[in-house]
């Protein structure tokens, strides 16, 4: 689908990018988060997710 190629982690069936060596070896001990969900009125939620920190003005 892209320029990078997939490589396979320490847990069967979950592939990452090639870029990502490192976690691929630690794979187990890790949660992939397939889907985000935010607030209907879409209040600043990806620079949350982005940050971790909330939105200040």
């Amino acid at each position: 689908r892209g320029p990078f190629q997939p490589i396979d982690t320490n847990v069967p069936g979950i592939q990452i990018c090639e870029h990502m060596p490192m976690l691929a070896k630690v794979m187990d001990k890790c949660i992939p988060l397939r889907s985000l969900y935010g607030s209907p009125n879409g209040s600043h939620d990806s620079f949350i997710c982005y940050t971790g920190h909330s939105f200040v003005n």
